[in-house]
């Protein structure tokens, strides 16, 4: 059953009434924010700190967001304002916090977060831009049936290659597999996902672009290479490559958001 078939009072939580039960206890409500359509989400410390600082972005108040409990920035980049803040980890969590920035009327998000390589194309500290994801998490099926393919924003993706060649950046672009199961990707999947071209695997992006879809938003992730696991397993967010592809990715997905 698709859940878009019915309407939000049929459900027992919406974003709308989290939202208001979390912020007026906080002595603020939702209808007295004033909130820009466009945001960029960092899984990773690193890269929000460099979205922070490149959009001069402020803490929106000194109250605190539902689900992430994380404070929610307002900047400006190329005279354009965003929201910048972090995004829980792991499909339940992040949806239910881009639920609540759509709900205020978000409509262009980018995020960016770290994913293990599967695929010898994509390398350390290499910037990917997933077309379409796997659904092997559980959020995305309540929004879909399981026969239904969930896909990246076509324009953000567009726009994301243009910021990339204007920074004189390189991206791979390809499917990425996502899982609720960090302990549970076997070899045999991995090999045949890599043989089917598919570059990355990581936690949510199955779910964001979900939901994305059916909210009809427009969603695109950014992930840079984390972690090989084609060549037995390397973690490499100790190195400097990969330090410096979160700030690049940072300058890359706010070129794109700020754009047109």
């Amino acid at each position: 059953m698709k859940t878009d078939q019915m309407e939000d009072q049929e459900f027992i939580l919406t974003p709308k009434l989290l939202l208001y039960e979390f912020l007026t206890h906080q002595g603020v409500t939702p209808d007295q924010l004033v909130i820009p359509p466009r945001a960029a989400l960092a899984f990773q410390n690193e890269c929000l700190t460099h979205l922070i600082n490149l959009s001069n972005a402020k803490p929106i108040g000194d109250w605190l967001f539902p689900i992430s409990e994380t404070f929610i920035y307002h900047g400006k980049y190329q005279g354009k304002a965003v929201i910048i803040s972090k995004i829980p980890p792991s499909a339940p969590n992040a949806i239910a916090f881009v639920e609540c920035l759509i709900s205020l009327g978000i409509n262009r998000i980018i995020v960016t977060g770290a994913a293990g390589s599967i695929h010898p194309k994509a390398q350390t500290g290499n910037l990917v831009i997933p077309i379409q994801a796997i659904r092997e998490e559980g959020t995305s099926y309540c929004y879909y049936e399981k026969d239904i393919q969930v896909y990246s924003s076509k324009l953000l993706i567009k726009l994301l290659g243009k910021s990339a060649s204007q920074n004189h950046l390189r991206v791979l672009r390809g499917s990425t597999w996502t899982t609720d199961g960090v302990f549970r990707e076997t070899i045999s999947k991995m090999k045949e996902y890599s043989s089917q071209g598919v570059l990355t695997i990581e936690m949510e992006m199955s779910a964001l672009f979900a939901l994305a879809m059916f909210r009809k938003i427009d969603l695109a992730g950014l992930l840079v290479i984390s972690d090989t696991h084609f060549d037995g397993h390397k973690i490499v967010v100790f190195d400097q490559v990969y330090q410096k592809a979160q700030e690049d990715a940072a300058k890359v997905l706010l070129g794109a958001l700020c754009a047109n």
